[in-house]
């Protein structure tokens, strides 16, 4: 599982939180200074992945699957937070 985290002008976001909800347990992994993040180690199955960075809204995406043999790649685009 590997993919990376952008803003919506496609500009890479750095220390933005992603993070899969197994089972039993929560994987959170963080982008690196270009926006890249990777988890490994997950069994195969449908599962909800999710992203956030402070100053944008956390983004949910349910039924993410992973295939055993294959490499799953999930981007996810975080739109700021509107100012009230």
């Amino acid at each position: 599982m590997e993919g990376v985290v952008m803003d919506a002008d496609s500009v890479l976001l750095e220390n933005a939180a992603v993070w899969i909800e197994l089972e039993q347990d929560t994987v959170t992994s963080y982008t690196d200074n270009q926006g890249y993040y990777a988890i490994t180690g997950i069994s195969p199955g449908n599962y909800i992945m999710g992203a956030a960075l402070e100053g944008f809204d956390t983004i949910t995406v349910p039924d993410i699957a992973i295939v055993e043999g294959n490499l799953t790649v999930q981007d996810f685009m975080l739109e700021a937070t509107a100012v009230k």
